[in-house]
């Protein structure tokens, strides 16, 4: 059966995995100022072509989603990619999905694809963690290895993917990978149903209300 890798590209892609790390502050007008240094702008085009690797994957997004410029999808893929080359885990992974889906000017190769999210998942990256554990899951790009895709998705589980402890409800579910036990697989689907973006949400309470129908009062 295969999960629906394209939830992940739909929602976890955007959903801070790229986002700039700033120092949070009690003053809101400070932390605006911060964030408003990351807004599509000469500046940020500036510090992009230097090479800093935080502003190439900012930009990729800012063209990827149209804030504050034209959508471009080449342009996304020419920012992310330069992130990528220079060790970036988030450009990584975004490079990743590039190579997934065949947008953006890039060929649709899913080997390539899980190369990108394995170095990137290699430095803890959880969205390529995830997204890796989801291959080995389906065999897509890569072998069908159900304990690879238990290792990964319990990684990317521990560093808060709320999809990752989705799927991982369902190896404990069907026991790929795992001794089968229905119990830890509600147990994953409850926790994953009030964490993360509302659409994971959902395939979470779609999952654990299945589940349930199933199991005996």
């Amino acid at each position: 059966m295969k999960l629906i890798l394209q939830l992940l590209f739909f929602g976890i892609v955007f959903y801070g995995c790229s986002r700039p790390h700033t120092e949070t502050s009690t003053t809101g007008g400070i932390q605006s100022k911060i964030l408003e240094a990351w807004d599509y702008s000469p500046d940020l085009v500036r510090r992009a072509e230097a090479g800093d690797v935080a502003s190439q994957v900012w930009l990729g997004d800012q063209y990827n989603e149209g804030k504050g410029v034209a959508k471009n999808d080449d342009l996304a893929t020419k920012w992310w990619k330069k992130a990528a080359d220079q060790g970036n885990p988030d450009g990584q992974f975004h490079m990743g999905w590039r190579c997934w889906d065949g947008k953006g000017g890039v060929a649709r190769d899913r080997a390539e694809a899980t190369r990108y999210w394995k170095l990137s998942a290699d430095q803890k990256n959880i969205w390529s963690m995830a997204a890796l554990g989801n291959a080995y899951l389906n065999g897509d790009g890569v072998p069908q290895e159900y304990k690879e895709a238990v290792k990964y998705l319990r990684l990317a589980k521990d560093g808060g993917s709320s999809w990752a402890q989705s799927l991982l409800g369902r190896c404990y579910e069907n026991g790929w990978g795992v001794q089968k036990d229905r119990q830890e697989a509600i147990r994953l689907y409850r926790r994953a149903c009030v964490m993360g973006p509302v659409h994971e949400r959902e395939i979470a309470k779609s999952y654990l209300q299945e589940i349930e129908a199933e199991t005996p009062k």
